[in-house]
């Protein structure tokens, strides 16, 4: 599993549970505890990085698949 960071609420789908977790969530000291949590994912930005490095990255030739005529006879 993933390391779950400190800003994730959990909560059941019930109407008292979400209710809970929406006290929880903009209480004082959950929102101060916001201000320092460090992020355990990075900086985020991955998708972006990851387009600029396939931008860069020559795909010529390994994006081509190969297909094979099969004969075979119906019985």
């Amino acid at each position: 599993g993933r390391i779950k960071v400190q800003s994730v609420i959990d909560c059941e789908p019930t109407k008292p549970d979400i209710k809970r977790a929406l006290v929880t969530l903009f209480s004082s000291p959950f929102q101060k505890k916001l201000i320092v949590i460090d992020n355990p994912y990075g900086s985020g930005g991955v998708a972006q990085q990851i387009v600029k490095l396939l931008k860069k990255t020559p795909l010529d030739g390994i994006l081509k698949k190969s297909f094979y005529n099969i004969n075979y006879t119906k019985k």
